[in-house]
């Protein structure tokens, strides 16, 4: 059997042409290779390497009515950022990545809710589409952040 300049196998065949057999990796091994890092998540209670939050912004500002984003009152925007950033200074001095979601929709107060919008799986993370319409469009801003970053969305 023949090996291209790849090491790649080379079945040679007069009614088919070349039939090429590829190296037998599994998307797992070539994670970090391929997408700079092994992104992966196989437990919800292993140790946390890396995290995608939203710092609450001018979203959770606009919030007139409450009860139209499943809220019972107002959120206190100075209160809740300086919580999101002691969390954020916890994990960091655990060793944990932390990484953002920018240029969230001002219309999406929710969205602050990261969990919601991604589920972590040993290959990549799936992408949320939310059951709500008030939370809709979200993923928008998810998807391009995953994408700065180099996770796989699958």
């Amino acid at each position: 059997m023949q090996k291209d300049n790849n090491n790649i196998d080379i079945i040679k065949s007069d009614d088919y042409g070349e039939k090429w057999f590829p190296d037998k990796t599994s998307f797992e091994e070539d994670l970090k290779e391929v997408w700079g890092e092994k992104w992966s998540v196989s437990s919800e209670v292993g140790k946390l390497q890396a995290v995608l939050l939203r710092r609450p912004g001018k979203e959770i500002e606009n919030v007139h009515t409450p009860a139209k984003w499943r809220w019972k009152a107002p959120m206190d925007s100075k209160k809740a950022r300086a919580q999101h950033d002691k969390l954020v200074e916890i994990y960091q001095m655990h060793g944990v990545m932390v990484y953002y979601v920018e240029n969230q929709r001002e219309d999406r107060p929710n969205a602050v809710y990261m969990r919601d919008n991604v589920l972590g799986t040993p290959e990549g993370v799936i992408l949320c589409r939310q059951a709500l319409r008030i939370r809709r469009g979200e993923e928008r801003a998810v998807a391009a952040a995953l994408g700065m970053i180099g996770v796989p969305i699958i």
